[in-house]
C-alpha cells in the first residue's frame, strides 16, 4: 500500500490527480532514495519527497510528453534540488538563530566589520549565481562542496566519481566562475 504525500492527496479529483498518483506509485523509490543520498533524517527525507511532488506537480504538462527514461532524470534532478533547497534553508534557520546575537554585538562593536560583511555577501552572491549558470555536474558537486560541505571523499562516492575527478571537477568549475565574475 502506497501512502501518497498530503499535497497529492489536496488535489482535485480528474486526470492531473491520477497521474500524480501514478508518477508518486512509479517514481516513489527512485525519489525517496534521492532523497536519502542527501539526508540521512526519515522527517527530512519526507519533507523533500513532499516538496519534490510540489514541484512536480506545478509541471505536470511538461512531465507527461516526457519519455520513461527522460521522466526519471527529471524526477531525480526536481528531487535533489528540493533537497538542495531544504539543506540551505536549515543552514540559514540555524545560522540566523546562532549568529544572531554574534552579530548584533559586532554591529555595535564596530561598524567596518557591518560594511566588509556586507561587501563579501554581495561578492558571495555573485559566486553563487556563476554556480548556478555552470554545466549541471559541476554545480551539483560545487552545491555539495560549499554548500552542504561534504569531504571531497563523500562527494566522489555519491556522484560515483573518484576523488582525483572530483577535485578536477571543482577546480574546472572555480576556473569558470572566476572568468565569469570577471567579466561582468
Amino acid at each position: 500500500m502506497v501512502i501518497f504525500p498530503q499535497a497529492i492527496l489536496d488535489m482535485p479529483e480528474g486526470s492531473d490527480r491520477d497521474y500524480m498518483e501514478w508518477l508518486y506509485r512509479e517514481y516513489c523509490a527512485l525519489m525517496f532514495s534521492t532523497a536519502w543520498k542527501y539526508f540521512r533524517d526519515k522527517a527530512d527525507v519526507e519533507d523533500i519527497v513532499s516538496d519534490g511532488c510540489v514541484s512536480l506537480m506545478r509541471n505536470i504538462p511538461a512531465l507527461r510528453s516526457l519519455e520513461r527514461d527522460k521522466l526519471g532524470v527529471y524526477i531525480v534532478s526536481t528531487i535533489r534540488n528540493v533537497a538542495f533547497n531544504h539543506y540551505a534553508k536549515q543552514k540559514r534557520t540555524s545560522d540566523h538563530t546562532t549568529a544572531a546575537g554574534d552579530e548584533a554585538i559586532q554591529s555595535v562593536a564596530d561598524a567596518t566589520n557591518v560594511e566588509r560583511k556586507v561587501a563579501l555577501q554581495d561578492e558571495l552572491a555573485y559566486v553563487w549565481k556563476a554556480i548556478g549558470q555552470l554545466p549541471e555536474k559541476e554545480q551539483q558537486i560545487m552545491r555539495m562542496k560549499y554548500a552542504l560541505e561534504f569531504p571531497d571523499d563523500v562527494i566522489a562516492e555519491r556522484v560515483g566519481l573518484s576523488v582525483n575527478s572530483i577535485r578536477k571537477y571543482i577546480s574546472r568549475a572555480r576556473d569558470h566562475i572566476k572568468a565569469m565574475i570577471y567579466a561582468e
